[in-house]
């Protein structure tokens, strides 16, 4: 677990979520002069491999059949950043449970994202991407306009992948704090629907394996009385 000094993270409301087919999510809060959106909900998410605070080679195939988390912050050790991997550090043991993956992408180097899991006791991976080919790649390195002046930057964003890689949710208007605790409670409903359709489709199954049974049983009768 995370030590203390990463604190309780507030409670999560509707924070901009993306869940289905969405066609066409919105832009961000913040004030972006590219013309460009991020991915759309229900196409493939861009495989990549990147180094992780281990200096290990990862890649997003090698997380083929678990659900991943995988979420885009603009730098280690700041205020926000590290309330949002905190509230993730916290809710990764229910998280694995589920099993899912949490997977945070910036331009730190190795060597910072190191410190960051130390320092805070991340238990989750931590992907660094200093050339930004991922980072562009998910439309997340962005113009930015804050107080008149523009500058590239990360775009605070997320998104859940689901186990055959399909994207099925996305969220640019990402509050740093609240951010874990919203993705926990649409997995944990995302969870509860396929459970409940599963089960539907089980229950649809043995009554379609009962019905056949029956039909057999009487075609064996019907051809026992024609004999």
């Amino acid at each position: 677990m995370p030590p203390a000094h990463c604190g309780k993270q507030p409670g999560s409301g509707r924070n901009g979520f993306f869940w289905g087919a969405e066609k066409s999510p919105p832009h961000s809060n913040i004030v972006k002069t590219s013309e460009e959106t991020m991915l759309t909900v229900g196409t493939k998410a861009p495989d990549f491999t990147l180094p992780d605070q281990d200096g290990n080679m990862r890649s997003l195939s090698d997380y083929r059949g678990q659900r991943v988390i995988l979420y885009f912050y603009p730098k280690d050790m700041t205020s926000g950043c590290t309330k949002q991997a905190c509230g993730f550090g916290e809710l990764y043991p229910q998280i694995r449970e589920k099993g899912a993956v949490v997977l945070g992408v910036s331009k730190d180097s190795v060597a910072s994202h190191k410190k960051f899991e130390e320092k805070y006791g991340l238990p989750f991976t931590l992907l660094s991407d200093t050339e930004k080919t991922v980072l562009v790649a998910y439309d997340v390195w962005k113009e930015k306009k804050n107080y008149g002046k523009v500058s590239m930057g990360i775009v605070r964003t997320t998104y859940l992948i689901g186990e055959d890689g399909v994207i099925i949710a996305a969220n640019d208007k990402v509050k740093a704090a609240e951010n874990p605790a919203e993705c926990w409670k649409r997995w944990a409903e995302s969870s509860e629907r396929r459970n409940a359709a599963g089960a539907g489709n089980s229950r649809a199954a043995r009554s379609a394996y009962r019905s056949g049974e029956r039909e057999i049983v009487q075609t064996r009768a019907d051809l026992g009385h024609a004999a």
